[in-house]
């Protein structure tokens, strides 16, 4: 084919586990943090750690936390790396909800992190984001909410409005969902800077 000088669209394997997520994950943030991108949004897809016959998570969600937590703090890490960060210079860790595992790392003036944010601990995620340095990044990692319900987790009316305001804001870096169609196992993954992908393999 006759080159026309564009740049082709970046393509990217799907991958095998927790660490290749973390890797690519970690890439992914830092090329949107390179292109000014201040609000990221990152859905990781967790190692099932405890899984029975019957619940792939009998502990609920923290139990997922217990997944999650590492995968979040060695993608903090790796950006600290990549800004170049003292070794010495750690995020804080805090629970922000104890019921619904939210939890919350944060380096003044360097970044802010959420995990498994909520609609109830939204608004406070707001405060804080207002509250820090206008270049400070803002991830979100596995939100709780559900989109495009009838009824939405954000209510009605000015409060509703003014979370999409601020979600809006968000850009998706980083997404690795598997979902069930047609027998299949459905994976959905998509990478900064590229485009999503699907993969599909049926069981048997």
């Amino acid at each position: 084919a006759q080159d026309d000088g564009s740049k082709p669209e970046p393509q990217y394997r799907l991958p095998k586990g927790p660490e290749e997520t973390v890797s690519q994950a970690k890439a992914a943030l830092f090329e949107a943090y390179k292109d000014d991108i201040k609000y990221f949004q990152m859905d990781l897809l967790l190692p099932l750690i405890g899984a029975t016959d019957l619940d792939d998570w009998p502990g609920g969600i923290r139990q997922q936390f217990k997944a999650a937590a590492p995968m979040l703090e060695d993608i903090l890490v790796g950006l600290l790396s990549d800004l170049k960060v003292e070794e010495s210079e750690m995020c804080e860790i805090r629970i922000m909800d104890q019921a619904d595992a939210v939890g919350l790392w944060e380096l003044p003036g360097v970044v802010t992190a959420v995990l498994f944010p909520t609609a109830e601990t939204l608004p406070r995620i707001r405060e804080i984001d207002e509250a820090c340095d206008s270049e400070q990044p803002l991830i979100l990692t596995n939100p709780q909410w559900q989109e495009g319900q009838l009824v939405s987790d954000f209510g009605i009316g000015p409060s509703k409005r003014k979370a999409e305001e601020f979600l809006s804001k968000f850009t998706t870096i980083y997404s690795l969902k598997t979902i069930r169609m047609f027998g299949e196992n459905v994976s959905v993954h998509y990478r900064y800077p590229g485009k999503w992908q699907v993969f599909s393999r049926a069981e048997g």
